[in-house]
């Protein structure tokens, strides 16, 4: 995805340095919430940030219905779908920390 930084740039008016210092930033997130998911004092923080990005996704899709033009629709489309598949997934990290050390 990081590859599509110069199209993304060009398409919001902005730096290509910008766009792809926000996409290593969602790498690295990524990332350290999965490192979180490890430790059980973090799965409530977890829940939260899973919750908030399932809502933001929610918000994403509205603004993609009424942007006025289609590939800003399109961006935006991908975007929340990106969104909510990163709640997902943090969802299901969150729900497997919550299984870690429990007696069988």
């Amino acid at each position: 995805m990081l590859g599509l930084s110069p199209v993304l740039a060009d398409l919001m008016h902005v730096p290509v340095p910008l766009v792809a210092a926000i996409g290593l930033g969602t790498v690295a997130w990524a990332w350290l919430l999965a490192r979180f998911a490890r430790a059980r004092e973090w799965l409530e923080p977890l829940k939260l940030v899973a919750a908030a990005n399932a809502i933001a996704s929610l918000g994403v899709t509205a603004l993609a219905l009424l942007a006025p033009e289609l590939l800003g629709r399109l961006l935006l489309t991908a975007v929340a779908v990106e969104v909510a598949a990163f709640a997902v997934v943090q969802a299901r990290l969150a729900r497997f920390a919550g299984r870690v050390g429990e007696p069988r």
